[in-house]
């Protein structure tokens, strides 16, 4: 079993790069662009840590940048891809809105570094979606990291005809570990190894009304099950008694 996550707002600043958090970081070096379908903004409906997140809305066929368009200088700092191995964020749906299969692109300025659909294996829960916040942990591996990120593009990687709205909050690199001594996320626990979990903090995963429910289902079949051979069993003999009276 993997390690409970600690929360991600407390986490010491230095331990990591921060390329959002809060507010678009180091405004106005870094912006938001979408397609002319969909949307980003910052918003403070929906934060994670603080008292905004980035609130966007993806339509097929269109992405989202994140981008740092600054011109005197450098930033962020070109990444030492021997200590930080993951690009980490957070995201969550709208309310009602499902959940989202996301594609991420990196580019350095206009080198293309690659790009990857969000699979199970890389996320703290088994989806994103609207239940709770998740973690997405992108190994670097995956990327051709040959200099800074100065775009994250954000895309539908099932091309879904579907607009999905979504929060995404706490883009960072990050090294192989990042996980001191910190309090539980008191939404969600998911462990640091990638074990999908749903399980809530300090529960078993299941409420009082679930197990019962739970219960009654299995008196339920077992309930039927008896029926079942006890109808055949009458339904046998009568056919038997039936017998012996013709061929007598």
């Amino acid at each position: 079993m993997g390690r409970i996550l600690p929360n991600p707002c407390t986490i010491p600043a230095d331990q990591y790069i921060s390329l959002y958090s809060e507010n678009v970081t180091d405004w106005p070096y870094w912006s938001l662009y979408a397609g002319s379908k969909s949307s980003a903004e910052v918003s403070s409906q929906e934060p994670m840590c603080g008292s905004y997140s980035i609130k966007m809305t993806l339509r097929e066929w269109e992405s989202i940048s994140y981008f740092f368009h600054g011109s005197d200088r450098v930033f962020p700092s070109t990444i030492d891809t021997s200590k930080y191995k993951f690009l980490e964020f957070y995201a969550k749906t709208f309310p009602g809105n499902g959940s989202v299969n996301l594609g991420i692109q990196l580019m350095s300025k206009k080198v293309d570094l690659g790009s990857v659909s969000v699979s199970y294996q890389y996320l703290s829960t088994m989806k994103v979606d609207d239940k709770d916040w998740t973690r997405i942990r992108l190994p670097l591996t995956l990327f051709n990291i040959t200099n800074n990120i100065t775009n994250i593009w954000f895309y539908l990687a099932d091309r879904d005809t579907t607009p999905h709205g979504f929060y995404v909050d706490e883009i960072r690199v990050v090294p192989e570990t990042n996980e001191p001594a910190a309090p539980l996320l008191t939404q969600q626990a998911a462990y640091e190894d990638g074990t999908p979990s749903h399980f809530k903090t300090g529960s078993s995963g299941l409420s009082g009304g679930a197990i019962a429910g739970i219960v009654i289902a299995v008196l339920v079949v077992v309930a039927v099950a008896i029926g079942a051979v006890f109808y055949f069993t009458s339904k046998t003999a009568a056919g038997s008694g039936a017998q012996r009276v013709l061929y007598a």
